[in-house]
């Protein structure tokens, strides 16, 4: 029976052979070039692999060149990678900066805190007149985002522009309507943005600061203006994150207060601050940006940090 069962057992699966790992010099005397290699003489692979090369921790498949074919000419060359040592840290990298990817978020991460406590160090000496903070609402479309409602306010929450947006484009945004609630019926007689473009333009340019919560994406409509655009690279320069510095507050100044969300309906929160107007409309939200502002580096007395709470011991 045992023998049968041998006889008609399918053969086990050959091992698929290695390929021979060579250093660059044995593999050029051989003939072996890496793809790269072989666009540097307008070739390309003609066969499977023939053997290997370490480069930088990784391995490079190499190329019998005798087997090359002439590279086709509507073909672009693969991006040749080159490791280097991290001008930081010394492991080997291929960063096109030179500094591998830990290195640079230590850095971006330094060069946040310094911000963070550049703001508090100044925070007391900037005039709250001159300081502008800003929210929009979108459509929400990934390919043809458009802006919906656009607010801003002073640092003394004096609103400066507060308005909804017809979009040039959009008819409609189910998915986001269900957060902000702004429909198309609401501004369908409203202005378009080509109409409040000069006021932004007016309000970003006489302010010392440019501050809204997670600022990044509505900074990125408002660079685009035409108007903003040519200085663009100068307001950069006054724009401010303030979820950024709840963050670094929250790591460097009240650890007790950490649990790890950075909404800024989180930061309102903790910071024991009200809302005025719905949540998620622009106006509220940028007052509310104005006012973890404020509270972080200018009523820093009314941070409470709630007391901790201990296990009740059992015998």
């Amino acid at each position: 029976m045992n023998e049968e069962i041998k006889q008609t057992a399918e053969p086990a699966a050959e091992e698929k052979p290695r390929l021979p790992v060579l250093t660059f010099r044995d593999a050029r005397e051989k003939g072996y070039l890496s793809v790269s290699a072989l666009w540097q003489k307008h070739l390309v692979p003609g066969g499977k692999p023939v053997a290997l090369a370490r480069s930088g921790g990784r391995r490079v498949k190499l190329y019998d060149m005798n087997e090359a074919q002439p590279a086709p000419e509507d073909v672009t060359p693969p991006r040749t990678v080159q490791h280097r040592r991290c001008t930081v840290c010394g492991t080997m990298t291929s960063s096109d900066t030179g500094i591998c990817h830990k290195c640079t978020q230590a850095i971006k991460s330094k060069a946040e805190e310094d911000l963070y406590e550049a703001e508090k160090a100044r925070a007391a000496s900037l005039d709250p007149r001159r300081l502008v903070f800003l929210d929009l609402e979108m459509t929400g479309d990934s390919h043809a985002d458009e802006i919906l409602s656009v607010s801003m306010t002073d640092g003394l929450g004096n609103v400066l522009l507060d308005t909804l947006i017809r979009p040039k484009t959009a008819k409609r945004w189910p998915f986001t309507v269900r957060i902000h609630h702004i429909t198309p019926k609401m501004v369908k007689d409203k202005p378009t943005i080509d109409e409040v473009e000069g006021r932004i333009y007016e309000i970003l340019t006489g302010a010392d600061e440019i501050l809204g919560y997670s600022i990044s994406n509505d900074w990125k409509y408002l660079k685009a203006l035409p108007s903003v655009a040519p200085i663009e690279e100068e307001l950069h320069s006054r724009v401010r994150c303030c979820q950024l510095f709840y963050d670094h507050f929250i790591k460097s100044d009240m650890p007790q207060l950490e649990n790890g969300k950075r909404s800024l309906i989180n930061a309102m929160m903790t910071l024991g601050l009200d809302w005025d107007g719905e949540q998620h409309s622009s106006l509220a939200d940028t007052l509310a940006c104005m006012r973890v502002w404020r509270r972080l580096f200018l009523e820093r007395d009314k941070i409470t940090v709630p007391e901790p709470v201990y296990a009740e011991e059992t015998e």
